[in-house]
């Protein structure tokens, strides 16, 4: 008897973020010592942006976790706006330490001065900086899912690969050379850019869950894009509705059905539009039920059709 061949299994995103929360936590303190012993406004800045990203990291997944494994009972309408406050609290905290940094940072242009001991925490920067590659480059499986979490998470993983990179470059010419004094303040700046990079993308894909808005124009377009594929499959579209939990796009879609099909044909073309709407909308849980006109007026609100 032939042994099944186990493909591996790739961590998924809940996974990343606690060895990215745990590997940051152990190299933080060091480097936030280290940046503070140094004169250095660009290593300085490095070290608030791990702290803040770290805090970032785990709320998002306290709330991600809560959002997906919360009791129905008690949390009828999922939990993910909980996900949603905690991004834009930390999107806060980013843009106000990010005015603080490109604040030090500006000043230092006006008069540059060669940061002094700075070879510790460019050895722990460079340390982070392979952390950051690594999560990166693990997490890349993922960038086809619709979570805007999860893109929040990546973007800034490379937003922070490449802050890291050019600090590392920035700070090493400016404490070699007295002429590239310079480099450590437009390091600062680099890096206080980033920050509130990073605070206006995280508040952008916190403000759909805030507003109550169901889903991104973009994802109802491959909704629709579903439905055509099977538009043979059905006789008439009588509802859809949409709304996103935990960073999931929910779709509830309810097709209406001539009086004379068999009931095994409409299971089939539910799950055929079913399996439709998930191609289109990789990640999302789509729920596809068939329902009569007559059926949907009577849940309609009162005075509605008027």
């Amino acid at each position: 008897m032939r042994d099944a061949v186990r493909t591996p299994r790739r961590l998924n995103f809940q996974q990343l973020q606690l060895v990215s929360i745990t590997l940051s936590t152990v190299i933080a303190g060091p480097q936030l010592v280290a940046a503070l012993g140094s004169t250095s406004i660009g290593l300085i800045g490095d070290a608030v942006f791990t702290v803040i990203y770290i805090l970032f990291s785990l709320l998002v997944f306290l709330t991600t976790r809560a959002a997906r494994h919360s009791c129905a009972l008690v949390f009828p309408y999922g939990t993910g706006k909980l996900e949603a406050i905690a991004s834009s609290i930390l999107a806060v905290s980013f843009t106000l330490s990010g005015l603080g940094i490109a604040s030090a940072s500006l000043y230092r242009v006006l008069e540059p001065s060669q940061p002094e001991s700075v070879a510790a925490p460019l050895v722990i920067t460079t340390i982070l900086l392979a952390q950051s590659a690594a999560l990166y480059a693990l997490s890349a499986p993922l960038a086809k899912e619709p979570s805007g979490v999860v893109k929040a998470w990546r973007r800034a993983q490379l937003i922070d690969v490449c802050g890291l990179g050019l600090t590392i470059v920035l700070v090493s010419a400016a404490a070699f050379d007295p002429r590239f004094a310079i480099g450590d303040p437009i390091a600062g700046c680099v890096i206080a850019s980033a920050m509130l990079y990073t605070a206006y993308q995280t508040f952008r894909n916190a403000f759909w869950e805030l507003a109550d808005r169901a889903l991104e124009e973009k994802v109802q377009l491959l909704i629709l894009r579903g439905l055509a594929d099977s538009f043979d499959a059905f006789d008439d579209i009588l509802d859809i509705r949409t709304r996103r939990s935990g960073g999931v796009p929910i779709i509830e879609i309810a097709l209406g059905f001539a009086m004379n099909r068999e009931w095994r044909t409409v299971v089939a073309r539910c799950e055929q539009v079913r399996r439709s709407v998930v191609a289109s909308v990789e990640g999302a849980e789509v729920l596809v039920l068939p329902a009569t006109p007559a059926l949907m007026a009577s849940q309609a609100p009162a005075g509605a059709a008027a």
